[in-house]
């Protein structure tokens, strides 16, 4: 991934660099995407390089605007709770990726710091939700400072892919991840935008291909994802990927989500919503779910013994 002056990484710093810098103006960012089949073209870690990719574009724009807000990189969390294929695909469960972003970022909240940043290479819902689940509980956990100190904002970790989530696509897919496009033109675009190193130059070739097609698509879709037979890319043909195509959607996805980003690092709580994806409105979605389901199903069978013995 090409690098930035100002781009720096959190595991080369020392204890001392890591402690002189400004809690105030200091925005941590962490990269995730699951490992997963992206075509023959494209490596398993695409969805990685394409978070990297926004957040080479985020580094730009702070540069551009002179803003005072300095981006320290997280080493990335190659781990996604939902993947697009099936049959070479890495999916982590959904709770290790919640419980890994509190743990990371709650250490370096014990440290002073309060600006947290997740980008989700694959923005699914259920690893949104993730996310945003893992933002709540870092929320609260820092109220107990908050109060201490009032004059000062408590953190907060935002998912920045959860900003270009509308309703509609949260009513069209509420629970899977059923994008139009996988490996095909726009993922190649952005990969030879940033790493073309990592776009094989057979890309070239590839046609248009699409996953599944014609009657009961969404159940097909899932029967081939459930039995591991989803593979390969779909979506345009990655032989119509330009760089400048990549270029052009980063900075746009960059000039939609930053004067959010930066309203909410200055303190103005009204801004924080605009990264809660409605995905969070599904239970399935949560990663606490299966815990509801046994705390549930366990209280109903208690009751049901305590009636039947009364």
């Amino acid at each position: 991934m090409p690098s930035l002056p100002d781009l720096r990484r959190l595991s080369d710093l020392t204890s001392v660099q890591l402690s002189v810098l400004d809690p105030e103006t200091t925005v941590f960012v962490i990269c995730t995407g699951a490992l997963e089949d992206h075509g023959v073209h494209l490596p398993l870690g695409s969805h990685v390089l394409k978070a990297q990719a926004l957040l080479l574009a985020l580094c730009r724009a702070l540069q551009a605007r002179e803003s005072p807000y300095r981006v320290i990189e997280v080493p990335a969390f190659f781990a996604g709770i939902q993947t697009n294929t099936s049959d070479v695909a890495f999916p982590i469960r959904a709770h290790v990726l919640r419980d890994y972003l509190v743990d990371v970022f709650g250490g370096l909240r014990k440290k002073g710091f309060r600006h947290f940043v997740c980008i989700a290479g694959n923005p699914a819902p259920k690893d949104l939700v993730a996310i945003e689940e893992a933002s709540r509980i870092l929320s609260r956990q820092s109220m107990a400072q908050f109060w201490k100190m009032p004059w000062r904002h408590p953190m907060a970790l935002l998912s920045l892919q959860s900003r270009f989530v509308s309703w509609r696509t949260v009513l069209k897919h509420p629970t899977s991840p059923d994008f139009e496009s996988h490996g095909g033109a726009h993922e190649t675009s952005i990969l030879l935008a940033t790493s073309p190193a990592h776009v094989s130059e057979v890309y070239k070739s590839l046609p248009s291909m699409t996953h599944v097609d014609g009657f009961a698509k969404g159940w097909r879709l899932a029967w081939r994802r459930l039995s591991g037979q989803l593979r390969g890319y779909w979506g345009e043909a990655p032989a119509q990927a330009r760089a400048e195509f990549g270029v052009a959607w980063l900075e746009q996805a960059i000039r939609v989500a930053l004067p959010d980003l930066e309203a909410v690092w200055m303190g103005r709580p009204t801004a924080y919503s605009r990264f809660r994806s409605g995905y969070a409105w599904i239970p399935s979605n949560s990663s606490f779910f299966y815990v509801w389901v046994v705390v549930i199903s366990t209280l109903t069978l208690a009751g049901l013994a305590w009636w039947g013995w009364s």
